[in-house]
């Protein structure tokens, strides 16, 4: 009896292990996963990809910004610029827009290099990431960050124009640098698809972000999020039109 159960046993473990085998999940992969190759890609660029976005926007902001308002007083040469015949509230516009031409600019290529380099690094084909988005989608991307770069050029504009010294409008920015940074950090904790939540600048472009590049990009937010982007981008340029038009501020009396 022994040796039966023995062979009895030997013959229903086989089958067991045959049986389950049926319906492993990924096996190839070392079974029990329910994601696919190009689910678990994209949400690892859904997580990494808005901060690395928000941080190459940023940089590219900081670094002609400060030089922009506080480099002009630094050097004098503001005053010449104040007494041409062009409204100061004009000239607070234009330069908010040159500066987020030239920023967005250098943002665009550095995001380039790093979206083409990541399949490399991830083992993974160009080819099948490019496929892995539509234009509609790559399009959504485009608008938010250009509406990112608008907001954080005109906060590190209104923080220069407080300064004396291009040195001074760096510290001022460093807090500001610091918080974009958080926010860019929460995309790897958690994602919302709440319409509230994309009414919080900054915040909303990191989430529409995440959502592009995970697959659950949501037209609705977009608007939201590129509608109270730009109140934000007229209200900040309205503060920083009237800073131009004072002379305790620009003259640092």
């Amino acid at each position: 009896s022994s040796s039966a159960y023995g062979i009895v046993s030997a013959v229903l473990a086989a089958l067991e292990e045959a049986s389950n085998n049926l319906f492993d999940v990924n096996g190839a992969a070392g079974g029990g996963s329910l994601t696919t190759g190009e689910e678990a890609a994209t949400s690892y660029f859904a997580q990494l990809m808005p901060f690395l976005i928000l941080t190459l926007l940023f940089s590219g902001c900081m670094g002609i910004a400060p030089e922009s308002i506080a480099g002009e007083k630094e050097r004098g040469t503001i005053a010449t610029l104040l007494v041409t015949p062009v409204r100061r509230g004009e000239l607070a516009v234009g330069k908010v827009l040159s500066l987020s031409a030239i920023a967005a600019l250098s943002a665009v290529s550095s995001f380039i290099g790093t979206f083409l380099s990541m399949p490399k690094l991830m083992g993974g084909n160009i080819g099948d990431m490019f496929a892995a988005y539509s234009a509609w989608e790559y399009l959504a991307l485009f608008a938010v960050m250009l509406s990112a770069v608008l907001i954080i050029v005109s906060l590190i504009s209104i923080l220069s124009s407080l300064a004396r010294s291009v040195k001074e409008a760096t510290t001022y920015s460093v807090p500001l640098m610091i918080a974009v940074m958080l926010v860019g950090l929460s995309s790897m904790l958690f994602t919302t698809q709440s319409p509230a939540a994309h009414l919080i600048p900054v915040f909303n472009c990191v989430q529409v972000m995440s959502a592009v590049f995970s697959g659950s990009f949501s037209a609705a937010n977009l608007l939201i999020a590129l509608g109270s982007n730009l109140v934000y981008i007229v209200l900040l340029v309205y503060v920083l039109a009237r800073m131009f038009r004072s002379e305790r501020v620009m003259f640092n009396r």
